[in-house]
């Protein structure tokens, strides 16, 4: 059973271009398996100084981490930023009771304290478990301070029995950040934030802890698939600039909600919702009181898609959230 989730919450971070919790279409199956990489080695650079917390404060912000985490609208200076769920309602509610109140199985996943306190937040892990967390899912508290080179259970120091982060965490569109990326962000979260002394429930889940979830052949392989798949097009210009916009897509998990999951060489990939299930219903209301909100189609179709609008247009909803249908190019 592929698990659906949801938070009452207002899906604020859901339905922005940013997915740090891109819901809802976290697990859809991947058509094509596909054969994960044997050795890779990921070099440690988190002596950069102020700079590089600099560098990973912009990355946490970028990726939306408030929204779940703590802080709301992306501010660092909101009050609870990174601390952690502090109210039930705050929940993440997995499986058929989020569809259906009382409904079972059901497994609520709380977001973390990300803070460095020693007790209740990330201070107790190493660097290493942190980078382990974001590169390839693993839950710190269970994977032991050690560099992983395989994504193969059992082999180059992955464990051979995974415990994976809970579902609303985006891991898989994350682990395509680079090496620095990922150390800038821990580096922010070791150096660049106070303390807060937060204690946050352990979130539930199956005996496995979604590990038949998170196979190869549901979220693709690690590296991604390469430019171009047969979704893409090389382009006749610019194409330095269209490689690093796949990269920030694949990074932002764009197609967890518009499509194709987590790779783009899937079926479907950013051209937005093709069946009902993949609505979000940002409202804590009745279901006839929902106000449906679907996925786009982000391809350049001049009838459907992004083609009939402007790169203004585009632009003006990426920065302001302006619908570029109602929103001159301007």
């Amino acid at each position: 059973m592929s698990p659906v989730w949801t938070n009452p919450r207002p899906f604020k971070w859901a339905l922005g271009v940013l997915a740090v919790a891109a819901c809802l279409g976290l697990l859809i199956a991947c058509r094509t398996p596909r054969v994960a990489p044997q050795e890779f080695v990921a070099d440690r650079t988190t002596d950069g100084g102020y700079d590089q917390v600099l560098r990973g404060r912009k990355l946490v912000v970028g990726h939306a981490c408030g929204e779940c985490h703590g802080g709301g609208d992306d501010d660092p200076a909101a009050d609870g930023w990174l601390a952690g769920l502090r109210k039930p309602e705050d929940e993440f509610r997995i499986g058929p009771c989020a569809a259906s109140p009382g409904a079972e199985p059901c497994f609520r996943t709380r977001p973390r304290n990300l803070t460095p306190d020693n007790t209740t937040g990330l201070g107790r892990f190493s660097d290493r478990q942190i980078f382990n967390a974001l590169r390839f899912g693993l839950r710190p508290g269970e994977t032991p301070d050690v560099e992983i080179t395989s994504t193969i259970p059992g082999q180059g120091n992955f464990p051979e029995h995974p415990k994976y982060l809970a579902p609303p965490m985006p891991w898989p569109a994350w682990r395509h950040m680079s090496d620095q990326e990922l150390w800038d962000i821990i580096a922010y979260l070791r150096r660049g934030l106070k303390p807060v002394r937060n204690r946050v429930p352990d979130s539930e889940g199956p005996p496995d802890f979604w590990a038949s979830e998170f196979t190869v052949q549901k979220i693709g392989a690690f590296p991604a698939t390469p430019f171009p798949t047969d979704n893409e097009r090389v382009p006749t210009s610019r194409r330095e600039q269209v490689v690093r916009g796949r990269t920030l897509v694949l990074n932002h998990a764009c197609g967890a909600c518009h499509g194709g999951a987590w790779t783009p060489a899937d079926e479907g990939w950013l051209a937005g919702m093709r069946s009902p299930d993949q609505e979000f219903c940002p409202s804590t209301a009745s279901a006839e009181k929902c106000l449906r909100a679907r996925p786009r189609n982000l391809t350049p179709d001049s009838a459907t898609g992004l083609g009939r609008f402007t790169e203004r247009q585009i632009f003006n909803a990426l920065r302001y959230g302006l619908r570029p249908a109602e929103t001159r190019d301007m």
